[in-house]
């Protein structure tokens, strides 16, 4: 994946055939083009539970019509983070009674959950063209 700087508060993300811009609201000098790299990282974890929750209801025919994930989160200050999300997954169309369970522990293994929950290892490095 490659993000490249387009100037302002605005960045563009690309990975295989898919881009996806990335800017600041308005109010924090961008231009609202997109989402924020937070709001980006909340709907990575909202997706991904959806697939989870998706596969699920697939694979035990289960009606997954309609089905939605919502998703709320706090920042806290020391550091500056997010320090709580919460998701909510919307099911219209079908009770999972005594699956709820099972249900539950499936999507709370999704990669990106895992992924925030097993703190990863992040190397930065700075690479400069040599003059």
């Amino acid at each position: 994946m490659v993000i490249s700087y387009l100037g302002g508060k605005k960045f563009k993300a690309d990975y295989r055939n898919h881009s996806v811009i990335i800017d600041q609201p308005k109010d924090g000098g961008g231009e609202d083009s997109g989402m924020t790299p937070p709001e980006l990282l909340i709907a990575s974890l909202g997706s991904c539970i959806g697939v989870y929750a998706a596969n699920f209801l697939n694979n035990t025919g289960i009606d997954s019509s309609g089905m939605s994930v919502s998703l709320t989160w706090e920042k806290a200050a020391e550091p500056l983070r997010i320090e709580k999300i919460k998701a909510e997954i919307n099911i219209p169309n079908a009770r999972l009674g005594k699956r709820q369970p099972a249900f539950l522990k499936v999507v709370e293994h999704c990669l990106v959950h895992n992924t925030l929950m097993n703190r990863p290892e992040i190397e930065i490095k700075l690479k400069e063209d040599e003059k």
